[in-house]
């Protein structure tokens, strides 16, 4: 993405906030990686009572992301305001 989309994304994602984007991000990508493991235990032998070994990557990443998001949101609004600084 250049510098110019990258703007317009932004600003559309900051308008939200930055609970909004924290929560959204967790709970789409969470999501699908529950799905790809249903997807793949389905794909395999269909013994759903493996969905159960998932659930300490599932734990892992909700985490994991439940701290790298509000990273992301801040480094995402370092390069906004540089960016938009620059445009000036």
């Amino acid at each position: 993405m250049d510098d110019e989309q990258y703007v317009k994304y932004w600003e559309k994602e900051r308008r939200k906030g930055k609970v909004k984007f924290v929560i959204y991000m967790d709970v789409i990508l969470s999501i699908t990686i529950w799905i790809a493991s249903i997807v793949v235990i389905a794909a395999t032998d269909g013994d759903f009572s493996k969905l159960k070994n998932t659930l300490p990557i599932f734990y892992g990443y909700l985490i994991g992301s439940t701290i790298g998001h509000p990273l992301r949101w801040n480094i995402n609004e370092e390069r906004y305001k540089e960016l938009t600084k620059n445009m000036e």
